[in-house]
């Protein structure tokens, strides 16, 4: 149990430096979806991105520089 949520997301962060194949996971998915011409859309109850684990799941796929990575809300 994380004493705070910064600490859980903390934690998640580090939990995906140890799983490449979450990313590897990630991609097929998404390149699955984007050859039939289809968009992806995570979605998210939290308010602010920087306070959702997708969006840091989101941001390590989108680091590469070569994938797009868009927040609806800012």
């Amino acid at each position: 149990d994380a004493p705070t949520h910064a600490v859980c997301l903390e934690r998640y962060r580090a939990w995906l430096n140890e799983r490449a194949e979450i990313l590897e996971m990630f991609e097929a998915v998404v390149n699955e979806f984007s050859s039939s011409g289809r968009n992806i859309c995570l979605m998210c109850y939290e308010r602010h991105a920087d306070d959702c684990h997708r969006g840091i799941l989101a941001e390590r796929w989108g680091s590469g520089g070569v994938r797009k990575v868009v927040h609806m809300a800012t």
